[in-house]
């Protein structure tokens, strides 16, 4: 939990400094990943943006936001692995509407296979066999 809110404080202040005047894309779910502890994050992201947030082992969640906001405003998720100083992408999934629509989703990573669920469900069903 202390990870969490550390991580969301974090995220806040580098965003906020930029927002005064600019419509912020709100994300929200978790990543598990195998057997990892699974990540929670809240993530504001301010339009014409990108943040990442870097999990183990070698993950990576890319968040864009469009530069202009509105009801067909497109933001972009994608889950990224690191694979000798590239990043391979696993997924990407596209979401429409404007910035009042909270993006909330889940990435579930079984070894190889990955599941998006968005919305993202209230308990992430486990990899099968733990």
């Amino acid at each position: 939990m202390k990870r969490l809110l550390a991580l969301c404080a974090t995220l806040l202040a580098s965003t906020s400094a930029m927002s005064a005047s600019q419509s912020e894309f709100r994300f929200s779910g978790e990543i598990q990943a195998d057997q990892l502890r699974s990540t929670a994050f809240i993530l504001p992201v301010v339009t014409g943006y990108v943040q990442f947030l870097d999990l183990d082992p070698g993950l990576r969640l890319e968040f864009a936001a469009p530069r202009e906001d509105g009801d067909e405003a497109v933001t972009q998720v994608r889950l990224l692995q690191e694979d000798d100083g590239y990043y391979k992408i696993l997924h990407e999934a596209r979401i429409t509407g404007s910035s009042e629509v909270e993006r909330s989703f889940t990435y579930r990573v079984c070894g190889s296979e990955v599941t998006f669920f968005a919305p993202a469900p209230t308990k992430t069903p486990a990899c099968s066999g733990s």
